[in-house]
Order: C-alpha cells, then structure tokens, then sequence
C-alpha cells in the first residue's frame, strides 16, 4: 500500500509487494528452503539487502542496517528461538564477519589500484 495515495484517495490501494519463491530464487518453502536462503544471504549482500527491503514493505522510511544489524535478523531466522542464539548463530556471525573483512580488504585494494594508475 502507497501512504500518499491512500491519503490523497481516502483509501488504499492494496498491491502484492513479492513472492518469496519469486524474489529469492526458491524451488519451494520448505524449511530446508528457508535455511538455504538463509545461507545465501549470509554470504551475498545484495540478496540481504532485498530481504531487509521486503522485511520493511519497500518502506522508503526503514532504518538502515548495520553488520550487526544484518547479523540480528539472520540468527533470529535461523534460530527460531530468542534463546538459541548463542547456540546457532556463531556459524552466521563469523561467516557474516569474514565477508565484511573481505569487502573491505577488495575495497582497500582497489582503491590503491585505482589511486597508483
């Protein structure tokens, strides 16, 4: 739903955002489906940031998101449990901790490269 456009109609005009299967390249949602997803989003930033647009509806207000905030909602999909996070989400941290390292290793070098030439 568009705020403005409800405002300016006096109603609102429901749409359908996205499919999950569609959006996130899914065979089916099983929760097979929905750890693998996890996975990819663990080690591919663009397909987190779709999943964070879509957690927020495509909100053009939505905070931003943070490594630790990336890593929050991933344990807390993977989990399932508030209280299971220390014991499922070390895997994701790390793995989420070992791409930021990485980005930022690619971005020195590059930066460098581009700078000598």
């Amino acid at each position: 739903m568009n705020l403005r456009e409800a405002n300016l109609y006096g109603y609102p005009i429901w749409f359908k955002l996205y499919t999950a299967k569609q959006a996130f390249g899914m065979d089916a949602l099983r929760p097979q489906d929905w750890d693998d997803l996890v996975s990819r989003m663990t080690n591919d930033p663009k397909l987190f940031e779709l999943f964070y647009k879509y957690y927020y509806k495509a909100s053009p207000v939505r905070p931003s998101c943070d490594m630790e905030c990336k890593k929050k909602i991933l344990c807390d999909l993977h989990s399932g449990r508030s209280h299971d996070r220390k014991n499922l989400c070390e895997g994701i941290e790390s793995r989420i901790d070992s791409t930021a390292n990485t980005s930022w290793k690619e971005w020195f070098y590059n930066t460098i490269s581009v700078s000598l030439v």
